[in-house]
């Protein structure tokens, strides 16, 4: 199986983790040397809205993650302070360590809640707000079918922009997680930049502020059978 870490930036951002080598069959699959995904989810709320970060290197540096590649599991949740009025929402947020020598599939559950003109996303399976958790895995098996739990207190699932994706560690070298974060208006879904409000009618933001690779090419070679 695979390891990877994440990054991120203010309005956008992009990574690209090296797996190792691509498997052949019948013969021994490259090992990363990292083996847990340490993925920190940190949640701000701050002017009627909500911000969901996963990434370690946005430009906002307030608002980074914790998220690393590692031998170790990380048990405690590392969130930046925020700033600029929104502040962490620890019921929302939380870290889980993905051992990534237990699967071949890191499945992804993006779900994504919608209230009162606000949106909130979720990706972690274990936040105390158990209303808003997800079914993020790493399994042997794809999955095919979106898993969110429905939500509650007049927040509904909004399926247009919820999604599952089964990222296969065994057959690609990298895996490249970009995170993008849009705004509209004097509303931001997501912590306050250091544009002028009067730029912030109705545009998306696109452009990746960071990129980061976290390059586990360093990999150490095990026999483990392929599923």
């Amino acid at each position: 199986m695979r390891r990877f870490s994440v990054v991120a930036a203010a309005v956008a951002g992009a990574i690209g983790l090296t797996l190792g080598g691509t498997a052949v069959a019948g013969q021994p699959r490259a090992q990363p040397a990292e083996r847990y995904l340490n993925l920190h989810q940190c949640v701000y709320v701050g002017s009627g809205g909500h911000y969901t970060n996963v990434l370690p290197n946005t430009a906002n540096t307030a608002f980074n993650t914790g998220t690393n590649a590692s031998n170790t599991p990380d048990t405690a949740l590392s969130c930046g302070p925020g700033g600029g009025g929104w502040r962490p929402a620890p019921a929302n947020s939380a870290v889980k360590a993905f051992d990534l020598t237990a699967g071949r599939y890191l499945n992804v559950h993006q779900c994504v809640y919608f209230s009162a003109g606000q949106h909130y996303t979720a990706v972690l399976p274990n936040t105390p707000n158990v209303n808003f958790n997800t079914g993020t895995n790493i399994s042997n098996t794809a999955d095919t079918t979106l898993n969110c739990v429905p939500g509650g207190g007049g927040w509904r699932l909004l399926l247009a922009n919820s999604a599952v994706e089964s990222f296969d560690l065994a057959d690609n070298r990298y895996l490249n997680l970009h995170q993008c974060v849009g705004f509209e208006r004097a509303v931001l879904h997501g912590p306050p930049t250091q544009q002028p409000q009067r730029q912030l009618q109705y545009r998306y933001e696109r452009v990746a502020h960071s990129r980061h690779r976290a390059d586990l090419s360093a990999w150490r070679r095990r026999v483990v059978p392929r599923p």
